[in-house]
């Protein structure tokens, strides 16, 4: 029978009737003979139905969407395995529910509590409940369990059963199907969470690996002196790796529990622990465990190993390892691989150590792509593949990930797969006999699940990638064979994995072929002119040059090469060199973003390689953005999440002609960050290789706060790229609003036509070349080099502020001799000017300030000044020769033949209608956009003439002093009724040059409608 929701009236009935049932009975419930079994089916599964779960299923959903997931109870070394329920929306896992009989005294005991708390830690769940029906106790699971914590550590909530009609409200709107699937439980989560002690269970394990890598290291590296750098980080990542693996298995029941336990009781640690890695070689062979000499001669202090050991064991352990989502662990390698172990000189040697690796500094970091991102991007284009296809036909679909880094986008790849595959062969009682008789799934205690031998056809038929980072490629493999040993037990032990060892059958497959290492963007052909010191190691490691024809040339289906064209060996155009040219189904992934102009030694080859979109100072990500469409087959999809600095970035003008063409859809989250812990602000490009619609989708995120997921709602702005109409420069905006911009923009006069626009200053040395202005005037510093020293911060609409600044300023016309004590001054700094990059390689003299290029326009007479970054026009009046000190402000003055005054482009600039202009050309970076060159010569303006023209003019004058004056007054204002009253007359005054302003570009009253709703 069907499951049948109930209201909320309803479900409060029946959690009334549970409470009268047990108050009737309730010597009888809590005595010692009534059981935790009778207990789940006669109060805990019928109070959880009342919040409209689906305990039992009576929906028939498939396992991985069934609700609510019973776990089977075993006991290992003591403890539980796992929490009694685990509840779920859409197969993902939002709490666990721990089952006790009434006769635990659940608000003292601490063992209870800490169980479900140590099992919902590792799972990265929020929250969890531990429960007997006669007491409900809700935790916060963010915090780490310690196993000395009382049953009220980290208890956010407890309810006794005679208080469940009182607390009914809280009940039904957090823990009801409903409070989750309405965001309810969330927002609780977030509001109860947060306590002392609050910390993920990512950095916590991350924190500890790191440990164990530190202490490895620097023992490996005095026991074993002759082992190259390279050798000791790859050494000591693969026993992590291998102990990591291992002890997840045993809690997977794979393995006998304890067996890396024993082997730290032993004489020789790593003697024994070498046997173990043998025989797991036998049993998965898949690469992790690869039995190589130089791995097995090594030395290692038994004292180092049984530190790690015993920390991967309860009660030194607060984590079910079992219970460990890939994903997280993922993340916690994405971090682990961002540095790497070095060599520190000492005294008498060097002792190992371990630092951010240089490429990851540069980059600002390492930053792990949220699941809701990898699961939205691989739907949109794994997804969408597999639509309408059967089984048969899907096996052909390729997956690549060109920068796999710790592999979660190949692993949110293949699990989509893993579940595809499944929810094909049971649809139907037809489909789920045939596919058991092909040995495509089997019967398990859960129910029908895929077999090994599908899991890893899948995967090995499917999954590919590249990353030039060699451990990132052997996390990716461990990170793939976790995901296909999650749901496999004790059936892969004893019996079943003597079968393994004793024919040609293997648990895991060898993924050497499918996840390769190599520079994905330069092939071989770098060496072609290269002599001797671009061969040796370090070089040809750092370069890592990657042939795609060679690597996976024999793929059954073939793969891309750049446009489409033949690959050119030796310069020579080979017309087929590896067979079927298809190409990927699927390019997915989050490449690097780092700019390029620290590479210098690549420029020459993405030059000749990437002419298409190479300009010298790209990001890299450009390149993967470039090389992820071109490997595309006909008809293949690809989808990555960027930095979405390209949509306006001068430098991005290549890219943008590039992506026209292929581009299909773009999600723009502007200064909403998606990676909480970098200041990138991003974009999802979803494109097709020679897409054919006539528009692209472009959505904007409306918010500042990052989404829990992608959902295009109405917090997305929509709008509809025309790819006829789109130049090198795109300008994102709906019907109505493109609309406004070409009429105001048709016969316009262009603000770089008629004004000089000018880059501000930077010393290298701010500290040395400004100075607070009474310090100058008590060193009586000679006047005709100093200027009032402006900042980004000073400059308001209409005016600036003066900061008490002065700056001295000092060019290749200067005679320093004449002023003898701005050179005493100077001569006080002069090391740490001296000092100066262009000052060391002699670009100028020590004492000369670097900018700006163009000092006339910063000593006009009258200029306008707009910081290089604002989130709304802001450009102020200045008759005082001020200049800034860095910051990059831009400086505008008027041409003589400009048909504009300087105060009536001050009034024109700081307009609605042009601030809601320059919204859709100035780059956006976060919520500022930037103020540079380009986009401040392409501000359109009235294309007036004569009498109109002159009226024009003196009316925005008379505006602008109108202006000036009120802010000046709003600026001095002593009390708050003086402010108000400015204030006042400030918004008067912008309301009337609005309106002038709307006047002159001839809106209509709906297009100033359109305008003003976007402010």
């Amino acid at each position: 029978m069907p499951f049948t929701p109930r209201t909320k009236e309803e479900s409060l009935e029946e959690i009334k009737n549970l409470v009268q049932t047990f108050s009737r009975n309730y010597k009888s419930y809590t005595s010692k003979d009534y059981d935790e079994a009778n207990t789940r089916t006669d109060f805990i599964d019928k109070f959880f139905e009342a919040l409209n779960w689906d305990v039992r299923n009576d929906g028939a959903k498939a396992e991985r969407f069934r609700e609510v997931v019973r776990e089977d109870k075993v006991k290992i070394a003591d403890q539980t395995k796992a929490p009694d329920y685990s509840f779920r929306i859409g197969g993902q896992k939002i709490f666990f529910v721990e089952a006790k009989k009434p006769n635990v005294n659940i608000k003292e005991y601490e063992a209870p509590a800490f169980q479900v708390r140590r099992y919902a830690y590792t799972a990265k769940l929020p929250l969890s409940i531990l429960t007997d029906f006669e007491e409900f106790a809700v935790y916060d699971t963010k915090i780490k369990p310690a196993q000395k914590d009382n049953a009220s550590t980290a208890r956010i909530k407890y309810i006794r059963y005679t208080d469940y009609e009182k607390e009914f409200d809280f009940l039904w709107n957090t823990f009801s199907k409903q409070a989750v699937e309405n965001g309810s439980f969330d927002n609780y989560a977030e509001e109860a969470g947060g306590k002392k002690g609050t910390g993920e269970i990512d950095s916590a394990l991350l924190d500890l690996i790191e440990t164990w890598r530190l202490s490895l290291a620097k023992n490996i590296a005095l026991r074993n002196e002759t082992l190259s750098l390279r050798n000791l980080n790859a050494a000591v990542q693969k026993i992590i790796d291998r102990i990591i693996f291992l002890r997840i298995a045993e809690d997977k029941e794979m393995e006998n529990y304890g067996t890396l336990q024993n082997a730290a009781k032993q004489a020789d640690i790593y003697g024994s622990l070498k046997k173990i890695f043998l025989d797991a070689d036998k049993k998965y062979n898949s690469g992790i465990f690869k039995n190589e000499s130089w791995i097995n001669a090594l030395l290692i202090d038994d004292k180092i190993l049984k530190e790690i050991i015993d920390e991967l064991y309860y009660p030194k352990c607060p984590y079910v390892w079992a219970a460990l989502p890939v994903e997280i662990l993922g993340n916690i390698y994405e971090k682990f691989l961002g540095s790497e172990i070095t060599f520190k000189n000492i005294k008498g040697g060097h002792t190992a150590t371990v630092e951010q690796k240089p490429e990851i500094k540069k980059a600002g970091g390492v930053f792990y792509t949220p699941r809701y991102i990898v699961e939205y991007i691989v739907s949109q284009t794994l997804g969408k593949k597999l639509e309408n296809l059967s089984p048969k036909e899907a096996d052909k679909i390729t997956v690549l990930d060109p920068a796999c880094g710790s592999g979660s986008f190949l692993v949110g790849a293949y699990k989509y797969l893993l579940n595809w595959y499944l929810e094909q062969y049971t649809k139907s009682e037809p489909a789920a006999k045939n596919a058991l008789k092909e040995n495509k799934i089997a019967e398990t205690t859960r129910g029908l699940s895929l077999s090994v031998e599908e899991k890893k056809r899948i995967l090995t038929g499917h999954i590919f990638g590249v990353d030039i980072d060699s451990q990132a490629v052997e996390v990716t493999k461990l990170s793939l064979f976790l995901q296909m040993l999650e749901g496999e037990g004790k059936e892969l032990h004893g019996t079943q994995s003597d079968l393994f060892r004793s024919s040609d059958l293997t648990i895991l497959p060898d993924m050497s072929a499918n996840i390769r290492c190599g520079n994905s963007l330069i092939a071989s052909d770098f060496y072609a002119n290269a002599q001797g010191t671009l061969f040796d190691d370090e070089a040809m490691i750092k370069v890592n040059a990657f042939d795609w024809e060679k690597a996976f040339g024999k793929m059954p289906h073939g793969f891309g090469s750049p446009n489409g064209l033949p690959f050119k060996r030796g310069g020579v155009a080979d017309s087929n060199p590896c067979g079927n040219r298809k190409g990927f189904d699927v390019v997915i992934g989050n490449p690097p973003y780092v700019n390029i102009n620290t590479m210098s030694e690549y420029h020459e080859y993405f030059a000749k390689h990437y002419g298409e979109i190479h300009t010298g100072y790209n990001d890299l990500m450009y390149y993967f953005l470039y090389k992820g469409i071109s490997l595309l087959s006909t008809g293949g999809v690809f989808g990555m999440i960027t930095s979405n600095y390209f949509l306006g970035n001068d430098y991005a003008k290549k890219l943008r002609l590039f992506l026209n063409k292929n581009v299909e859809r773009i999600i723009n989250f502007r200064e909403a960050k998606i990676f909480q812990e970098a200041s990138v602000h991003t974009a999802i490009v979803f494109a097709q290789k020679g897409a054919t619609k006539g528009t692209i989708e472009f959505y904007t995120y409306k918010n500042s706060k990052a989404p829990q997921s992608v959902e295009l709602n109405e917090d997305y702005e929509h709008s509809e790229l025309v790819r006829k109409d789109l130049g090198d420069t795109w300008i994102v905006a709906d019907s109505s609003s493109s609309a406004i911009i070409e009429k105001i923009k048709k016969g316009a006069v262009y603000l770089g036509d008629i004004t000089e626009i000018e880059k501000g200053s930077s010393s290298g040395k701010n500290d040395a070349f400004t100075l607070p202005k009474k310090l100058a005037e008590e060193l009586n510093l000679e006047k005709d080099l100093l200027r009032q020293n402006v900042k980004n911060g000073d400059i308001h609409q209409y005016l600036y502020s003066d900061r008490g600044n002065v700056l001295i300023y000092t060019d290749n016309d200067t005679d320093i001799k004449k002023y003898p004590k701005i050179l005493e001054y100077l001569k006080s700094h002069k090391k740490e000017l001296s000092a100066r990059n262009e000052v060391a390689k002699g670009a100028y003299p020590w004492w000369r300030f670097e900018r700006p290029r163009n000092k006339a326009v910063f000593d006009a007479g009258e200029k306008l000044i707009v910081p290089y970054r604002a989130e709304h026009n802001r450009f102020a009046y200045d008759n005082a020769q001020c200049f800034n000190d860095g910051g990059d402000i831009r400086a505008i003055v008027v041409k003589e033949h400009s048909p504009y005054s300087i105060k009536a482009l001050l009034v024109l600039l700081n307009s609605a209608l042009l601030d809601w202009y320059f919204g859709f050309i100035g780059k956006a970076k976060g919520k500022s956009r930037e103020y540079f060159n380009k986009p401040l010569a392409e501000i359109p303006l009235p294309a007036l003439e004569g009498k109109t023209l002159e009226e024009a003019n003196a009316a925005l004058a008379r505006l602008a002093d109108a202006m000036l004056s009120a802010v000046q007054k709003e600026q001095t204002a002593v009390s708050e009724e003086d402010k108000r009253i400015a204030r006042q007359r400030i918004n008067a005054l912008d309301a009337q040059i609005n309106a002038l302003v709307y006047k002159l570009y001839g809106l209509t009253d709906e297009e100033i409608e359109v305008v003003e709703n976007a402010r």
